[in-house]
């Protein structure tokens, strides 16, 4: 049951948001000893620097690498013929790109998680920025290896134009549309002190990132179901 990898991410990242709201909520909405000004809400990070930090980093750190393992196994998977194999050399060195912006990016988090904004300010922004970056560079390669697995497979096997593999290269583009405009305002606001804007923003990408989560659960579904590999006239069934 591959697909049960991106599930357990997720379930990981919503369940420290979702926590970690829910205290700050139940606790009254308490603005923190080390800010400096009201806000509402406050960043996730506030909350993380709190006595809830090792939620944070135990859940930033195993949604990391479950984010990790889950694009090593689409690698893997196609090239055990599980999922449709990659047609050319562009579309495996796409995928291994992926894999390693998404190292980069996943430790990114969990460098946010362990220095927190509280005591190294400065390393925590741009562990930030090293994350949000990097995801980035590996939902692109992702999204190009997609483009091009459902364009070769439309093309040589005489399936349907807009099939599995493209429709999820554009939801997936989809996706990263609205991501890099929650992370662009995030910034913007961020840089004109907007605070309770940017943390408003914070949150709303957060829960965003989990959206893409899902978008693997179902990427990775159809390895579980066939035992000795795909009959390519098969797959376009998903």
């Amino acid at each position: 049951h591959w697909w049960m990898l991106p599930l357990a991410s997720l379930i990981a990242w919503y369940g420290m948001l979702i926590a970690m709201l829910a205290c700050w909520s139940f606790q009254g909405h308490p603005i923190y000893w080390f800010m400096d000004v009201r806000q509402f809400p406050v960043y996730i990070s506030d909350i993380g620097a709190t006595n809830l930090k090792p939620l944070f980093i135990s859940c930033a750190g195993f949604q990391g690498l479950a984010f990790f393992l889950t694009l090593c196994c689409e690698r893997y998977l196609r090239a055990k013929q599980k999922l449709i194999p990659n047609f050319n050399k562009k579309e495996v060195v796409s995928s291994y790109l992926s894999i390693f912006f998404c190292a980069i990016g996943e430790l990114g988090i969990l460098f946010v998680s362990i220095f927190d904004t509280h005591l190294f300010h400065t390393v925590h922004i741009t562990m930030v920025g090293i994350f949000i970056s990097f995801m980035f560079f590996s939902c692109f390669s992702l999204i190009f290896e997609y483009f091009s697995l459902g364009r070769n497979y439309y093309r040589k096997f005489n399936v349907k134009k807009y099939n599995y593999l493209m429709l999820s290269a554009i939801t997936k583009l989809i996706w990263c549309i609205f991501a890099m405009g929650l992370a662009i305002g995030f910034g913007v606001c961020m840089r004109k002190r907007l605070r309770s804007q940017s943390a408003a923003l914070e949150w709303t990408l957060s829960f965003w990132y989990g959206v893409f989560l899902m978008i693997l659960i179902f990427d990775l579904y159809p390895a579980s179901t066939k035992k000795h590999g795909y009959e390519f006239r098969d797959y376009d069934e998903y």
